[in-house]
């Protein structure tokens, strides 16, 4: 279902002289509206213990939970690629030196992954302006709001756009390491940047998730796949000033 709710300069408008009435707006607007039927955010690990090295193990096969609608992030097995499912497939990204390898794997394993299963979405067009993952997940925020979701409520969402730069890393762990930690863990991502072009991004909001899907301070995770298909990684950067398609889960 498309709704064409917000066809203004959201983000100029939010942050315009007039913002504290609009917030207020979006504030009754959402306290006003019957509780919006999101579906339940799953997960299954915690990433604070792959990144501090506290458990690496497989926690999930993501054959055992597959369905329609299903909506997945995180990495593969060892630590080695990076899993996004869309619309109920699921894709898996690799690193081979400079290039990306993706594959669709239903069976792929994961030690730690966020899910949902979303079977409709609504869509609202946006005209705005996001120069890094700040704004995306003020962005994100204030729309989730406007429609009706609780502050405290996780969610899946998803964008749709012709990016103006993306930058993105697929996690690919030395297995011959002798141990895992924070700073193995940032060694190991191979870094793509300044891609651009058609993309779809999926993603998870929550404020009760750091460590478990979120970095600390952070209130989003974010994986980017392009609309061929062809490749797929763990969000980093991104650009973008004018339209973008934004999903939420549908009422």
């Amino acid at each position: 279902m498309t709704r064409n709710l917000i066809r203004f300069g959201f983000w100029r408008v939010f942050f315009s002289p007039g913002a504290f009435y609009f917030l207020i707006s979006i504030v009754i607007f959402a306290g006003c509206s019957p509780p919006y039927p999101l579906p339940q955010v799953h997960t299954s690990g915690a990433a604070r213990n792959v990144m501090t090295g506290t458990d690496l193990s497989v926690t999930v096969s993501l054959d055992t939970i597959a369905g329609p609608g299903l909506t997945a992030l995180g990495p593969a097995e060892d630590v080695r690629g990076e899993i996004i499912a869309i619309d109920g497939k699921v894709f898996v990204s690799r690193a081979e030196g400079r290039d990306i390898s993706t594959v669709v794997m239903p069976d792929v394993k994961a030690p730690f992954l966020a899910y949902a299963y979303v079977n409709a979405w609504d869509t609202l067009k946006v005209d705005a302006v996001i120069r890094d993952l700040n704004d995306l997940e003020r962005l994100t925020d204030s729309l989730a709001r406007a429609a009706g979701i609780a502050p405290d409520r996780p969610f899946p969402f998803r964008m749709r756009a012709e990016w103006d730069r993306l930058d993105f890393h697929i996690i690919m762990r030395d297995t011959s390491e002798a141990e895992h930690s924070h700073e193995a863990h940032a060694a190991a991502k191979v870094k793509f940047s300044g891609r651009k072009g058609d993309y779809d991004l999926v993603g998870f909001f929550s404020r009760r998730h750091e460590g478990v899907f979120t970095h600390k301070g952070q209130y989003i995770h974010v994986h980017a796949i392009s609309a061929d298909r062809s490749e797929t990684g763990h969000l980093d950067g991104i650009s973008r000033e004018g339209k973008l398609t934004f999903l939420l889960p549908a009422k």
